[in-house]
């Protein structure tokens, strides 16, 4: 398998259980490998909390691949997070995010990932806009988030948004849609 094995050079070496490759609410772009090297849109470094994008993986011939290249994305200052479980099956979780923004023109892209069995991480960042000037004013601004909870067993489960613990929520029953014959 080509990504079993690859280690990460940003910060020193980190073991390939700490990578996940982000998936994202609103993500577009598709992983690309071709020549012995492999583009992604983002990848999340759950051990620390950091989303990298535009990343860069190449072979470095011994069977394992070094990052060779991304850009650290800014993460977005969170104030306060809501959970709202809904009552129907398959049950829906709803995050509501308090966000402040550095200026007027920034939105943030959410990419959840669910780690292990009862944790989900996800990393809430923003670009500066291209091209346009903005107000260097502090914008609150809410995200709405839902969290893909397909398939899961009844539970208790945390959620933590960028780089800390934000809720909890439990599924009183097995969230698990029947097969359809």
């Amino acid at each position: 398998m080509f990504f079993r094995n690859f280690q990460k050079y940003f910060t020193g070496t980190i073991a390939t259980s700490a990578i996940v490759f982000a998936g994202s609410t609103f993500a577009q772009d598709t992983p690309v490998y071709r020549g012995g090297q492999a583009e992604l849109p983002a990848v999340i470094d759950a051990e620390n909390n950091i989303l990298y994008r535009d990343v860069i993986l190449e072979d470095n011939g011994d069977g394992n691949l070094a990052i060779t290249g991304g850009v650290e994305a800014d993460l977005t200052e969170i104030e306060d997070v809501e959970v709202n479980v809904s009552d129907d099956f398959p049950v829906i979780v709803t995050l509501t995010i308090a966000a402040v923004f550095p200026d007027a023109c920034r939105n943030a892209t959410v990419h959840q990932q669910r780690i292990e069995e009862e944790i989900f991480v996800l990393i809430a960042n923003e670009e500066p806009p291209e091209g346009i000037a903005c107000a260097q004013v502090l914008t609150e601004g809410v995200i709405v988030v839902t969290v893909n909870t397909t398939n899961l067993a009844a539970g208790e489960y945390t959620v933590w948004v960028n780089d800390q613990e934000a809720v909890s929520f439990t599924l009183d029953e097995d969230n698990i849609e029947p097969e359809v014959s």
